[in-house]
């Protein structure tokens, strides 16, 4: 029986999330799956415990009341007026799951060292240890014992140490500290015989090594050896250190990661591929200055402060040339504080390099157009901040663009009513900085905060008229709201009592609130009307409002594990209420954006029962993504009110929205009635193997009985014109797709289909698939009436070329392209003008890769060759939109050959599909592979063909780091010679056909829980045991497939049955591969495995199918 543990990871985090702090550590003691889960990084503020302005003793609260609690906390901080009255040993024993210790820097240092020198020494499980400290003192020279667990030492120190006796102090620290992993030196400067010092201390274990260096310290840190650092920070103030990079750097063979904070310079070294960070301060803004980040394409992190002086010589502060680079994650760009605006050409390079930027600041002031650029590349963008952009958002894009945002602050960005009004939704929203026009309207500002119900963080600029009423929005409609800033200098403006009380009460995770609203002797009274409010607003919690809120969401969780798991064993009544009691207790529209994932964890019956609680869910069920569950399907059946399958679903109350037509289909003159009861019918497809001649004159136009239709797609093979199934189409059609099956069709035949098409007004796409396009078609195409038209799809050869530049569709956005001969490619720039809203281009060439100037447009891309050469794909250095790439090579070329790429490498941050069959040579270019990873870093599907070695997965691990789906098809070799799968975490698809699973692989296999779908051969001799344990790292599973092999056997599928509760689908290549397994074997999937669909385990069917024989 499934159980809270079986609930996939990533689903338990994300609902964590949801939760309050509180909530998050009763709901850890549900079980130790669910306590590892919360003690994940992300959730390490729920057990950081600060101190600020109270006085530790063990009598008196917060002392007494922390010798009480339950709570495993693992941070403590220390802040301003923390006073110690004694050595604080039983405290330092109810905290003993202490791991990191911080004093801050208004922290008193000197009562501290006077009088609990050794309380540091009482936490024996501490890891980290910062202090920040103005001026070391004399009292501080004596830090007693501290525990020999640390790992990671920081000390921030403004001044220099001077004092002998404070350096011996210091290297006593190190001395104390074996195990140390991490040393973080911020100090202003290093004396050099604290320098010498750390140069001299054993220091075996160091991985993380921060220092402010000067040309001194430079000469010293050759000396140096960690052979351990995986990681370098330098805080760099002489700018001619920056040269003797490359004569420190070799000290660490390890060294993986260098962090710089340089002054004026940039640095240029060799070692360019090791800078993940860099920060620039009083850089100049001349463009020669930027010029060594064309070599830093690995950073992922920047920051430029520009010096003020060289603000006022001109706008440019970036380049005129493109540094591609797309790993760059954060930008920050500050201190160009001219008036005018900045250069075009420098922010269009800037937003070009960094394609998948998340995190952007920047203090300048941007036009209009510099905001539509963001818009345009920044896909990625998750955090926005323009700090001085002064310009009134009539003026602005709309921000349907900024729907992803996780952060957005715009200062001085004046929010008008209509920008209030074109607000759209933003259901990823936590933190936002606005500023109000002056008369903006509260009905415009309600509207627009409904958008973004998840804020919680709400800040208004200066300026912004701030009243009761506006509050009283907020209130009602933010209710995750932790910190609202209100900042009013109108005089004449006050908030009422009763208007922060509403925030305390309507929201329930308030934890600070700021404004400059005069605290009038009626705003006092009504604050004090009630210590709960009181207490609220002092920043503690309410026992009774957070054990309601906590019952609420913990409930939620609860019924979120009834759902998943057990309501295949309820009946469907019950299942119901557990939908209706959630819908009333936590309210329909709060977890929106989480609802479509759940959904996803549900049977198909279990999504229809779903979707009937309200108008809502109901949507949600109709995402595309759920067209499964309404799909319906005849084949070898006739359509005959009076029998089955019609007569069955002419009672059902189930909606369908698509529907399929296969082979042996007979229709009865009473059909008409079963399709009008399939009113909700979107989309309806004909089989390739449909057989027309089934239908009569009564029957050739059934489709118009279809008023909702939508998408029709249909093969059309030689018909008499009587018989035209394409009469009375319902003119709602926007999306058409003919395959015309045979080599050539009559003039009156495609005018007939003409005469169809022009009855479709608000036809948008249409896909034409010919097996030999031929004049007659191509002039049935370029006279036909697309003028709405959107996408076309079709095969042309050279005079298809002709006829499609007179083809009227100035509204055609995507355009499929199937090339017969290499003379088409060529004319690509005569034909695309005549589109001049043209946005995609796909393209299926002979052989080559197009040249074009419109290469921009290019998203798809299939390259059929029959003779390979490198120079015939070149043209890939240009194509950096496109995002599918398919190259197909004759294995009768490869015999000769082993290339298959290139040996240069193409960089395309945006290609996400690659893939390349039919190359059945047994060996292959080495440099066409490396270039090959290289050149698509954000690749997330790689199919390939060819015999991989060890080292070619090492590469496909290091380079392709968002890999989703991996398929290599022709891996004949044993897994013990291949590296761990542990690079294979992150996958959804993995898929390793002839790659033999041997019981050293199963025994190092690493938990995949995002794994959906796996392709494997076993090995012919493993263990059960082994291959049980493999399995259940793989628990998510809904589809397995197993090559020809004599080890899947009845005790395979029991393992498999035992623990794949999701699995949808199981076997082999062909249905008549039965292995080793027997009937009893084959019953345990149907029997345990409860999403197994009909046709999911061909096994199972094959037995049946013998019973059936037999009797």
């Amino acid at each position: 029986m499934a159980n809270f543990d079986s609930l996939p990871p990533e689903l338990i985090i994300h609902l964590f999330k949801y939760l309050s702090s509180d909530d998050r550590k009763i709901a850890s003691e549900v079980c130790h799956y669910w306590h590892d889960i919360w003690m994940e990084g992300a959730f390490d503020g729920d057990r950081t415990l600060k101190f600020y302005c109270c006085e530790l003793n063990e009598n008196t609260e917060p002392g007494s009341v922390l010798l009480n609690t339950d709570r495993k906390y693992k941070k403590i901080v220390f802040g301003a007026n923390v006073k110690f009255y004694d050595d604080c040993v039983k405290l330092s024993n109810a905290l003993e799951d202490i791991k990191t210790i911080e004093f801050q820097s208004f922290f008193d240092y000197k009562q501290f060292f006077s009088k609990t020198m050794n309380f540091i020494g009482l936490f024996k499980e501490l890891k980290e240890l910062t202090f920040n400290i103005e001026t070391w003192s004399h009292e501080m020279n004596e830090f007693g014992n501290l525990p020999d667990s640390i790992q990671v030492f920081t000390l921030s120190l403004l001044n220099r140490l001077y004092f002998k006796d404070t350096l011996d102090n210091f290297k006593s620290i190190i001395w104390q500290l074996p195990n140390l992993k991490e040393l973080n030196l911020e100090c202003q400067l290093l004396t050099d015989d604290l320098f010498e010092f750390i140069i001299t201390s054993p220091l075996p274990y160091l991985t993380k090594l921060k220092l402010t260096i000067d040309s001194n310290c430079i000469e010293l840190l050759k000396n140096l050896k960690l052979s351990n650092l995986v990681e370098l920070f330098l805080v760099i103030e002489d700018p001619t250190c920056i040269r003797k990079l490359d004569e420190i750097i070799p000290n660490f063979p390890k060294l993986k990661i260098v962090k710089l904070h340089t002054f004026k310079l940039m640095p240029t070294t060799t070692h360019a591929h090791l800078i993940k960070y860099l920060k620039v301060t009083d850089i100049n803004c001349g463009m020669d200055y930027i010029k060594p980040l064309q070599y830093l394409t690995e950073l992922e992190e920047l920051d430029l402060m520009y010096y003020f002086k060289s603000v006022a010589q001109g706008s440019c502060f970036f380049a005129h040339d493109l540094y591609l680079n797309p790993n760059l994650k954060r930008l920050q760009l500050t201190g160009f504080n001219n008036n005018d605006l900045i250069s075009l050409m420098c922010f269009e390079n800037l937003v070009k390099s960094f394609p998948n930027l998340e995190s952007l600041i920047m203090d300048m002031p941007l036009s209009s157009q510099h905001l539509q650029m963001i818009h345009q590349n920044f896909t990625k963008l998750k955090s926005l901040d323009i700090r001085n952009t002064d310009v009134d958002s009539k003026y602005i894009p709309p921000f349907q663009y900024l729907s992803t945002l996780t952060a957005l602050r715009l200062d001085q960005y004046v929010i008008s009513n209509q920008a209030l009004t074109e607000w759209p939704e933003m259901p990823h929203l936590r933190v936002l900085t606005m500023k109000l026009d002056h008369e903006y309207s509260l009905e415009c500002f309600r509207k627009m905060i409904q958008n973004v119900r998840g804020l919680e963080k709400l800040t208004f600029d200066y300026n912004s008229s701030i009243d009761d009423d506006l509050i009283k929005v907020i209130a009602e409609n933010l209710k995750r709201l932790k910190e609202i800033e209100v900042t009013n200098k109108q005089k004449t403006k006050y908030l009422s009592g009763n208007a922060i009380i509403l925030l305390l009460t309507n929201c329930k995770y308030m934890q600070r609130i700021r404004t400059s609203a005069r605290l009038t002797i009626e705003l006092f009274l009504d604050l004090m009307g009630t210590s709960a409010d009181v207490a609220l607003l002092m920043g503690c919690v309410n026992k009774d409002i957070k054990d309601l809120e906590f019952f609420s969401l913990i409930m939620f969780i609860i019924i979120v594990c009834y759902l998943l798991y057990y309501l295949v064993v309820f009946a469907v009544c019950q299942a119901v209420l557990v939908l209706l009691v959630a819908v009333l207790m936590i309210g329909v529209k709060t977890y929106y954006f989480i609802l479509i994932h759940l959904f996803k964890y549900l049977s198909s019956e279990d999504r229809k029962i779903a979707s009937e609680v309200c108008h809502f869910w109901h949507d949600i069920w109709m995402e595309r993504i759920f067209d499964d569950d309404r799909t319906l399907k005849f084949y070898h059946c006739e359509i005959n009110e009076t029998t089955a399958p019609a007569s069955i679903l002419m009672k059902t109350e189930r909606k369908y929205t698509k529907m399929v037509l296969g082979e042996e289909i007979e229709f009865h003159d009473n059909y008409s009635k079963l399709f009008e009861s399939l009113e909700d019918i979107t989309k309806i497809e004909f089989d390739t193997d449909f057989e027309s001649e089934h239908l009569n004159f009564k029957t050739n136009n059934f489709i118009g009985l279809f008023k909702k239709l939508k998408e029709l797609t249909i093969p059309l093979k030689p018909w008499d014109i009587e018989m035209n199934v394409l009469e009375n189409l319902p003119q709602s059609i926007e999306v058409l797709t003919l395959s015309l099956m045979y080599d050539d069709y009559s003039r009156e035949i495609l005018n007939d289909l003409r005469s169809s098409i022009s009855q479709l007004p608000n036809l948008k796409e249409f896909n034409l698939e010919c097996w030999i396009p031929t004049q007659n078609i191509f002039e049935f195409i370029a006279t036909s009436p697309l003028t709405h038209l959107t996408k076309l799809s079709m095969r042309i050869d050279s005079h298809g070329v002709e006829f499609l530049k007179k083809l009227e569709a100035s509204n055609l956005i995507e355009l499929f392209l199937e090339f017969d001969d290499h003379n088409c490619l060529g004319k690509l720039d005569e034909i695309i003008p005549n589109f001049p809203k043209l946005k995609v281009l796909k393209l299926e060439t002979p052989g080559i890769v197009p040249t074009t100037i419109h290469a921009n447009l290019i998203k798809y891309l299939d390259v059929q060759c029959t003779n390979f050469y490198r120079d015939n794909i070149k043209p890939l250095q240009y194509l950096t939109e496109l995002e599918e790439l398919y190259i197909n090579i004759d294995y009768r070329e490869q015999a000769f050959e082993s290339c298959f790429f290139s040996h240069e490498t193409y960089l395309n941050p945006n290609l996400k599909r690659f893939e390349t069959i039919e190359l059945d040579n047994e060996f292959y270019c080495h440099m066409c592979f490396e270039n090959l990873v290289k050149s698509f870093p954000n690749l997330e599907s790689l199919i390939l063909k060819m015999p991989l070695e060890p080292h070619h997965f090492y590469m496909i691990h290091k380079y392709l780091t968002k890999l989703k789906t991996l398929d290599i098809r022709h891996c004949k070799t044993k897994s013990k010679n291949v590296p761990s799968f542990k690079f294979l975490t992150a996958l959804t698809n993995l898929r390793l056909d002839q790659y033999v699973i041997t019981d050293q692989s199963l025994d190092v296999w690493p938990k995949m829980p995002h794994l959906r779908s796996l392709r494997m051969t076993l090995d012919d001799s493993i263990s059960l045991d082994k291959f049980s344990k493999m399995i259940r790292n793989v628990s998510g599973l809904e589809e397995l497939t197993f090559n020809k092999t004599n080890s899947v056997n009845d005790g395979v599928m029991k393992v498999v049955a035992e623990n794949l509760k999701r699995l949808r689908k199981v076997g082999g290549d062909r249905k008549e591969e039965v292995f080793r397994i027997t009937e009893n074997g084959a019953s345990l999937i149907p029997k345990n495995c409860k999403y197994i669909k009909r046709d999911g385990f061909p096994f199972f069917e094959l037995f049946q199918k013998d019973r059936e024989q037999k009797k």
